[in-house]
């Protein structure tokens, strides 16, 4: 009895040791869920501790010798969306007219055709978007913001944000804002449930403007298109009811495209204000709209959703446009504006950099979209696939 209780030990023993050798020598540990969490906590609680040491100095970051001559007055707003694909916009062709405000001055905007994101997840996206890190140097998310950038620069620095400030999906990013001069959040709410609409974010951006600052930026983050898409619209803006063209034929397909239609064309109200508000100050300015990622609304699959690892390519193709004051177009004669260049937004910070004339000398010509050294570079996503290639 005692021999087969030893005999059974060793035999277990035995087991997991190679159940454990397995794992260590071979991908197998990759699929193992408690691993794979484990390692997701620490990875996440690094990457926070690597983020805090950041922001700690907000004029701080690898940007050496930061020049920016401008003595004008200058207002400079990105308005980053939530889970925007763009071809339901009516701006590029949507059958359904979703963006009639915009339309109305389609003429003072610079469309691009061809922009995506490097993720398909907000966190992802944006801690990319925000930072100096990229495909090829993802660890450069921790050597640079662009609120340091521009702190450098001289302006003074917002985050204007109505999603929740706290939370499983944004702490990342909320991390990331802390070297902004002013932040505000106008949503204390869950992301998924009825939050606050959008419109929530002017009467800050009101009070922003009317500060004394000659030299502002300010990034806006909406809840835009975020599930559930029925809860970012006032009952005003349910417009599109009628049965939707789809492929896939069921009630539950005609609510949600319908509903993230309707999103859509809040979204095009909340984007033609912003505009409007910053015409309004007639000082050199512009306006740059574009979303954190996109979303695949029935049309790879019977279901609305995002995901990473799930190849659509309705995930990554966002809409970027560009408006642009009187002032700013008479003064910037050395950008060009191709609305075909084809272009991922991990290399966004060298892009606004050179759209508001500020110079560092990590600066990269050829990753500015605007710069006539522009060069186009392999659009990797899912950390292989080349998105023009695949689809």
């Amino acid at each position: 009895m005692i021999r087969l209780r030893l005999k059974t030990s060793i035999v277990y023993i035995l087991s997991i040791a190679f159940i454990l050798a397995l794992m260590k020598f071979t991908n197998i540990v990759k699929y193992n869920l408690p691993y794979t969490m484990v390692k997701s906590y620490f990875v996440y609680v690094n990457e926070m501790n690597r983020y805090e040491q950041l922001v700690f100095d907000k004029k701080g970051g690898a940007f050496s010798n930061v020049e920016h001559p401008n003595e004008e007055d200058e207002l400079y707003v990105i308005i980053i969306g939530e889970s925007n694909n763009r071809e339901h916009m009516g701006l590029y062709g949507y059958y359904r007219q979703t963006n009639p405000l915009l339309k109305k001055i389609s003429t003072e905007l610079v469309l691009y055709k061809d922009v995506i994101s490097p993720h398909a997840n907000t966190i992802s996206s944006l801690s990319k978007v925000l930072t100096l890190g990229n495909y090829e140097m993802p660890e450069m998310k921790f050597k640079g913001l662009i609120f340091q950038l521009f702190n450098k620069a001289e302006f003074e620095t917002y985050w204007l944000s109505n999603q929740e400030p706290i939370g499983t999906h944004e702490t990342g990013i909320t991390k990331l804002t802390k070297s902004a001069d002013k932040r505000f959040f106008v949503n204390s709410k869950s992301n998924r449930k009825k939050s606050p609409f959008d419109d929530m974010i002017f009467t800050p951006l009101a009070k922003i403007l009317q500060e004394k600052a000659n030299k502002k930026f300010i990034i806006i983050q909406l809840l835009g298109s975020h599930v559930d898409y029925a809860n970012r619209y006032p009952p005003d803006y349910n417009k599109f009811t009628e049965t939707p063209l789809t492929d896939f034929k069921n009630k539950t397909a005609y609510t949600q495209i319908n509903a993230y239609d309707n999103s859509i064309l809040y979204t095009d109200f909340i984007i033609s204000q912003v505009i409007e508000k910053v015409k309004n100050t007639k000082i050199k300015s512009y306006v740059l709209y574009f979303s954190d990622h996109g979303e695949d609304v029935y049309k790879a699959s019977n279901k609305a959703f995002h995901a990473e690892d799930y190849k659509s390519k309705y995930m990554y193709e966002i809409p970027f446009l560009l408006w642009r004051s009187e002032k700013f177009i008479n003064n910037t004669n050395n950008l060009v504006f191709d609305i075909n260049r084809k272009y991922m937004t991990d290399d966004l910070i060298y892009s606004i950099a050179d759209l508001s004339n500020i110079k560092f000398d990590e600066f990269v010509a050829k990753k500015s979209l605007f710069n006539n050294k522009f060069e186009y570079r392999k659009r990797i996503i899912l950390d292989s696939l080349n998105y023009d290639t695949f689809f």
